[in-house]
């Protein structure tokens, strides 16, 4: 019998999409739940050989010295960039389903850096894409520290402040 916390499915049962979420096997017959309309299943994004159920588990575990590569497509609110990383789209989007930037790169405060993010997209494709975010001037990328784009897209976000350019940064 299942643990607390747990449940076992009969191999005759299929899973389904229900009215408040999906759920959905890997390949060890571990189930996945979330209560949206966008699983983040484990996998999401890496670095090295370590995976991460979100991009934002992956910035705050990253060091700098590896880029985090995206495994595939996912949907989370705003991303806060605070140190030094590189972000590898590798063909797959990257949207912020609420409202707020997708990516925040913060500016530097007393003794700490401002955040620095390089963003590429090394898929076959070239078809990354940051997409889906709603903040004053523009919410795509919010831009405090340092960004640096070496290719990828940035598109489909709306910026909802009195001047509405999408483009906005400090300094």
């Amino acid at each position: 019998s299942p643990a607390h916390g747990q449940f076992g499915i009969a191999s005759d049962v299929s899973i389904a999409e229900e009215s408040i979420g999906f759920f959905k096997l890997d390949n060890d017959n571990k189930v996945a739940f979330a209560t949206g309309n966008k699983l983040n299943w484990p996998g999401v994004a890496k670095i090295g050989s370590t995976e991460y159920d979100s991009v934002k588990k992956a910035v705050e575990a990253a060091t700098g010295e590896e880029p985090i590569i995206l495994m595939g497509d996912s949907e989370e609110g705003t991303i806060t960039v605070s140190k030094k990383i590189t972000l590898d789209l590798s063909g797959h989007v990257l949207r912020n389903p609420g409202s707020g930037s997708v990516i925040t790169i913060s500016a530097a405060e007393g003794d700490t850096p401002a955040g620095n993010l390089t963003l590429k997209d090394s898929g076959s494709g070239k078809t990354g894409k940051i997409t889906g975010g709603k903040a004053i001037n523009g919410g795509g990328v919010m831009v405090d520290g340092i960004f640096k784009m070496e290719n990828g897209t940035i598109s489909e976000n709306e910026a909802v402040g009195e001047e509405k350019t999408g483009k906005y940064g400090y300094g």
